[in-house]
């Protein structure tokens, strides 16, 4: 599958685990004994498209033992594939769709916080390689906007999809999503300066981080709820959402709802991962 063409000319995302002991979990469940939040992780995720209200104009100053704290909401994204019809037409697709040669596809990707988001790839059970960020593009930068859909790869792309070619192959491709950017992973003009170097060995730039790195990196970003919008599956992309994606405007309320969501059941998590296998037969 042509990835490094397509992907490293779009912006595109994210980072998981090399273990199956971090596959996502199904809906409900939990790791470390963490409840799940009382509402499906899809409805949670969507609740959060409406925009935070303005503070008041006149704050009335409670008594210190009756102070509230802001309220936080728990970190997540979501994750929809389209794969290209016969008749040209996009349509979304079940996460497990198994893939024939010459298939084309595109993912969209949502988050609930603005923040950053990588993307690394795995095939065969490989060494991960980090995709996203790109030092040839945005100048590095991976910064993302709470609610604004990114497809993946843009539809203003030279290439607008990434086509299944070659052998058969498992392509797992990792989302990784934090409120603040990754220690240790290069990014902005680190990464710009890095591949220039590359460059200049005519070396290919890129970022394939150590094993130990990798369990560093995966570390506590596990979504603990996973939920599954099936009734989306099927769908054609919607004109609000093509306007969304190519306006880079937030989704609203009503839009349609991603395929997968992956929600952190603490509203304190700084990150959480999803990853989505690609089984091209």
């Amino acid at each position: 599958m042509k990835f490094k063409e397509c992907l490293l000319c779009v912006f595109i995302l994210g980072i998981a685990s090399l273990t199956s002991q971090t596959q996502d979990q199904p809906a409900g469940a939990s790791s470390r004994g963490v409840k799940p939040i009382g509402v499906k992780p899809v409805d949670k995720f969507v609740e959060t498209r409406q925009p935070t209200p303005p503070p008041a104009t006149r704050r009335v100053a409670l008594p210190a033992n009756n102070r509230r704290l802001p309220p936080t909401t728990p970190i997540g994204l979501g994750l929809t594939i389209y794969r290209q019809s016969l008749n040209g037409e996009w349509i979304s697709i079940a996460p497990t769709q198994a893939f024939r040669t010459s298939d084309k596809i595109r993912f969209l990707i949502e988050t609930n916080r603005d923040g950053y988001l990588y993307l690394f790839n795995v095939t065969n059970q490989g060494s991960p390689v980090m995709i996203f960020p790109a030092g040839d593009l945005h100048q590095g930068a991976n910064t993302v906007k709470a609610h604004v859909p990114y497809e993946i790869p843009n539809q203003k792309a030279s290439q607008p999809w990434l086509e299944f070619t070659g052998p058969a192959a498992a392509e797992r491709m990792y989302i990784l999503f934090a409120r603040r950017p990754l220690p240790g992973v290069l990014h902005d003009q680190a990464l710009v300066a890095y591949c220039q170097k590359k460059q200049q060995r005519n070396e290919e730039c890129i970022w394939e981080p150590s094993r130990s790195e990798w369990a560093r990196l995966v570390a506590h970003a596990e979504g603990e709820l996973v939920g599954t919008a099936d009734s989306t599956i099927g769908q054609a992309q919607s004109a609000t959402l093509r306007e969304a994606v190519s306006r880079g405007i937030r989704h609203p309320a009503n839009a349609p709802v991603p395929t997968l969501v992956k929600l952190r059941a603490s509203s304190q998590a700084k990150k959480v991962m999803l990853s989505v296998e690609l089984t091209h037969k």
